[in-house]
């Protein structure tokens, strides 16, 4: 009975599979302008700009326990070489609403969204900077949403042009590596059309299996 089941479980592996897909798209309703409002008081504090991709699920079994790691960041230099972020700390990115690190299931054709990070202007976020010892003069910021604030603080990115590097893992799939080019300008403004779609940048560069 043993044999037969290990057999039987062979045979679904061949034949009934899961398939990752991404789709980091920057509009509504996966990346949007939302606000910040204090938990005890729900007075308004200020807007932020949530980026949300899709990890979904294009085969023809579900996807258990995924999880999504942000394990590298390299900014672009005057030379126009990129370097490496020594000190960034690779940490697990959170889903979407449930703030779970990592997702039960995601069934074939469906998807679930995942928080990749939300831009801030950097005066909202002053004593986080002053926290993490991070002086700065630049108007945005924008803030992995990571498992946990890294006491490095290597979660808060400035603006400008980088890689980033994301794998993405699950019990009954490999882990992918993806890496994508991401630019942050130094502007900020409130017309949602305007912010996502010029002053940001997402888009993947390669993955790797």
């Amino acid at each position: 009975l043993g044999l037969a089941g290990i057999f039987q479980d062979w045979i679904r592996k061949l034949f009934w599979k899961p398939s990752l897909k991404i789709d980091f798209q920057l509009s509504p309703p996966d990346s949007h302008r939302t606000f910040f409002s204090d938990r005890n008081t729900g007075k308004f504090l200020n807007y932020t700009y949530y980026l949300r991709p899709r990890i979904g699920n294009n085969g023809n079994y579900r996807l258990e326990d995924v999880e999504v790691m942000v394990v590298e960041l390299s900014k672009k230099e005057v030379n126009g070489q990129f370097k490496k972020d020594e000190d960034f700390l690779p940490l697990n990115l959170i889903w979407s609403v449930s703030h779970e690190i990592t997702k039960l299931k995601i069934q074939p054709g469906l998807f679930k969204l995942l928080d990749f990070g939300h831009i801030s202007e950097t005066k909202h976020k002053q004593a986080q900077l002053d926290y993490f010892k991070l002086g700065n003069n630049t108007n945005v910021v924008l803030e992995l949403c990571t498992e946990v604030p890294p006491n490095t603080g290597s979660h808060l990115i400035f603006p400008g042009e980088y890689r980033i590097k994301l794998l993405i893992a699950a019990n009954n799939l490999k882990p992918v590596a993806k890496i994508y080019s991401l630019f942050l300008a130094d502007k900020w403004t409130e017309d949602q059309q305007e912010m996502l779609g010029k002053n940001i940048y997402i888009k993947e560069e390669k993955s790797m299996y």
